[in-house]
């Protein structure tokens, strides 16, 4: 570790927060990544906290919106990548249950797209890829359930 000044660990956190938000572990990160001592570390994201440049509330409803836009997951999937990000439980219980649009509406909407995929498979056949694509999505069982039995149901030529 190199005894950076200061000011190099503040420039280099905001560049950072600059490209892209991030939590306050994965900051930390990058900061003892570059060299910074842990003390320097920790003065800069607590700087960052204090002035509300870095808040793990807002980086995780930024998150999971994001999520819901480009690549809609299930609460699995975002809980696990949200927790790898460092962000606390509490907070990500917080941030799932604001979630106006849930998850089993989130799963009818990749369902009722994927279907039209497997058009032409054996109807047994298309609901066990339908699940497993479901599942890799991180949505829950009994939700997964549910969807795939109304949405292969609804459909009359597989």
């Amino acid at each position: 570790m190199t005894k950076e000044p200061p000011e190099k660990a503040k420039a280099y956190a905001y560049n950072l927060l600059r490209i892209q938000p991030r939590s306050e572990k994965e900051l930390s990160f990058r900061l003892k990544k570059k060299g910074f001592s842990e003390s320097t570390s920790k003065e800069t994201v607590s700087l960052f906290k204090k002035n509300g440049l870095l808040n793990d509330l807002k980086f995780a409803r930024g998150w999971v919106d994001a999520r819901l836009k480009s690549n809609p997951k299930g609460d699995i999937v975002l809980r696990y990548e949200l927790t790898t990000r460092g962000i606390s439980g509490n907070i990500i219980d917080k941030v799932l249950s604001e979630n106006p649009e849930c998850e089993e509406v989130i799963a009818k909407r990749l369902a009722g797209d994927r279907i039209k995929a497997l058009r032409g498979l054996p109807k047994l056949k298309a609901k066990k890829r339908l699940h497993d694509y479901l599942v890799r999505r991180g949505f829950k069982r009994d939700i997964i359930e549910e969807v795939v039995n109304r949405v292969v149901g609804s459909v009359r030529d597989i």
